[in-house]
């Protein structure tokens, strides 16, 4: 239910924040579509073993896939941005998020993580 629920909050700020891109480059899309499919799975997996045992951890890992192509923009951005390493706190703060994509893949190690528990319990 945790994973469900970071799942929603972390795609629901992706979309906000890309949103407020106006969705630039394709890359934005995915955390929005992602999102919604790793919550209904980790919801879905509260009642079906088979969903935790197969779908959840390959949501998760691309969840995690996902996130680590986040983080790689996002921290390209705040190069890019003007003055570039020579602000680089400046261009942390204004710049792109760059600790975001990391709360997208917390969702997804929280998803890893429950359905190793779920195939341990009976």
């Amino acid at each position: 239910i945790v994973t469900g629920i970071s799942a929603l909050l972390s795609g629901f700020e992706a979309y906000y924040s890309h949103y407020k891109n106006n969705f630039r480059y394709w890359a934005q899309w995915t955390p929005v579509v992602i999102a919604p499919l790793l919550a209904g799975t980790a919801f879905a997996s509260v009642k079906s073993r088979k969903i935790a045992t197969t779908a959840l951890p390959a949501l998760s890992a691309l969840a995690g896939a996902d996130a680590a192509v986040g983080f790689f923009y996002h921290g390209r951005g705040v190069l890019r941005r003007p003055g570039g390493k020579k602000h680089l706190l400046y261009n942390i703060m204004y710049g792109p998020p760059i600790f975001a994509p990391l709360l997208f893949g917390a969702a997804g190690m929280l998803g890893a993580l429950a359905s190793l528990l779920r195939r341990r319990s009976k």
